[in-house]
């Protein structure tokens, strides 16, 4: 066994050498289309037909069905990440709106110890410290915004890729169906039609036993008159006897007579 696998390898190799590794290689995978060609070909169409019909119900349908959950998840991340803008927004303008009253609250004069904020006094230095924290802050807040931002735009754009995949996957899945259902009536029209040709074959058939029949009467018909020829021709004894010269010659005599009774227009003449 193994001095035929390394036979069938050695064998390989120098062929390769031969024709060159890649023209063999092409070679090979000509002849394997071709044979997988002549398997194609011996399946029935029909069959074909149900393996369509089989591959859009088992794997086109899933992905359209995954398609769509995507979609579905994609509008919910777009959804909540909405939501967090939302809230972001308005924690931005809340920060914005509590560092300007501050700001404003903070004296011109740069002599004053005191700020008095909501009816409360605090130390110039405390409201500049506070003030500091709060702008950090709305700076942090709006950077985040901005990122959710640029977030919510992409994942907007994620969506639009992935209805168009969704749509491309449903338009094709309608496709699909229409060509199936236009091949199921053709293959149903093909078959009607071949039994319409079926049905010519047979009476062609029935006209032809007809004629060789109509053909092998005849010919057995002319052969036997060519027996009865052929027999009468050799002399064969006949079943009729022939006629005696005695009733020959009074046969005569009458018909003479006859004739001598009557006119030349054949009337009868009154002999008395």
């Amino acid at each position: 066994m193994k001095k035929v696998v390394i036979g069938g390898l050695a064998l390989f190799v120098v062929a390769g050498a031969l024709i060159g590794f890649n023209r063999m290689c092409s070679m090979t995978r000509m002849g394997v289309d071709h044979v997988q060609n002549q398997i194609d070909e011996a399946i029935p169409v029909d069959v074909q037909l149900r393996e369509l019909e089989m591959l859009l119900e088992e794997d086109l349908d899933p992905e359209i069905k995954k398609s769509q959950l995507a979609v579905v998840r994609q509008k919910g991340d777009i959804t909540e990440t909405e939501g967090d803008i939302t809230q972001l927004m308005a924690r931005v303008d809340q920060q914005w709106t509590e560092i300007e009253e501050m700001q404003a609250a903070i004296p011109a004069d740069s002599k004053t110890e005191f700020v008095s904020i909501n009816g409360k006094q605090y130390t110039r230095s405390k409201v500049t410290s506070d003030l500091g924290n709060k702008l950090t802050r709305y700076k942090s807040m709006d950077s985040s915004l901005n990122a959710k931002q640029e977030l919510l735009s992409k994942q907007e754009e994620t969506l639009a890729a992935k209805e168009q995949h969704l749509e491309k996957l449903m338009e094709a899945k309608v496709n699909v169906i229409a060509e199936i259902e236009d091949l199921k009536a053709r293959l149903t029209l093909l078959k009607a039609k071949r039994i319409e040709v079926s049905d010519e074959v047979d009476n062609a058939t029935i006209d032809r036993i007809n004629e060789l029949t109509r053909s092998i009467k005849r010919r057995v018909s002319e052969d036997e008159k060519m027996l009865e020829y052929e027999t009468s021709a050799y002399g064969e004894i006949q079943m009729t006897p022939e006629a005696d010269e005695e009733d020959v010659l009074k046969e005569i005599d009458e018909i003479r007579a006859d004739k001598a009774v009557r006119g030349e227009n054949g009337e009868l003449i009154n002999i008395r």
